[in-house]
């Protein structure tokens, strides 16, 4: 684990990433964490901070950890079509399917919650649930 750097060896990701991290958490030192987030390069990501939590916040904030995943981690629509023409696919929710078809033209989403969606070179925006098509763009 002493040659385990992720400022170096993890700088750049392709994925969103999410810092769920515990205020008083002594095994993975909160300022490390907030290091790491500061030097990675990623198309998005949050530093979420569990103000009464060491390791792991499920126990001692599990309604707020439930909350974040549901309501910001798991409800973001985020397409890259890379080379891509098209793509679809669907991620099940506590309420439903969350169902995107995304071409270069045109982003449709059927949700059963709200959800963020994020467009490359659009700024992100929160949508209600339901059925949305947007530009792409």
């Amino acid at each position: 684990m002493e040659d385990l750097d992720f400022t170096a060896q993890a700088a750049e990701l392709e994925v969103p990433v999410y810092f769920l991290v515990g205020r008083y958490d002594v095994n993975a030192m909160a300022s490390l964490a907030e290091h790491y987030y500061d030097v990675l390069d990623a198309p998005h990501k949050e530093l979420i901070w569990f103000e009464k939590s060491g390791h792991p916040p499920l126990y001692s904030e599990a309604n707020k950890l439930m909350d974040v995943m549901v309501n910001r981690v798991l409800a973001r629509v985020a397409p890259r079509l890379g080379s891509l023409a098209w793509a679809k696919g669907s991620v099940p929710t506590p309420h439903g399917l969350i169902t995107v078809h995304a071409t270069a033209e045109q982003v449709t989403v059927d949700s059963p919650v709200p959800f963020i969606l994020d467009l490359e070179g659009q700024a992100p925006q929160t949508l209600p649930a339901g059925h949305h098509e947007v530009k792409a763009g």
